[in-house]
């Protein structure tokens, strides 16, 4: 498994947004997926990173 050097930066700021079901459509694979399944994998996707932001998180801190 492949390391990542996580560096904390006080001075950046942040833009989040919302993965649409367009964009998530641009991707290989993704292309075909109806707009109830592609909003089913957003919220996936979403839940995964938030789990993901809260273990590096931990590991850093």
């Amino acid at each position: 498994m492949q390391s990542i050097d996580v560096k904390k930066e006080t001075n950046k700021e942040v833009h989040k947004s919302k993965m649409s079901v367009e964009r998530l459509k641009s991707f290989k694979g993704f292309e075909n997926v109806c707009e109830d399944e592609a909003d089913e994998i957003i919220k996936n996707l979403e839940q995964f990173a938030e789990i993901l932001c809260k273990q590096v998180q931990q590991n850093v801190a």
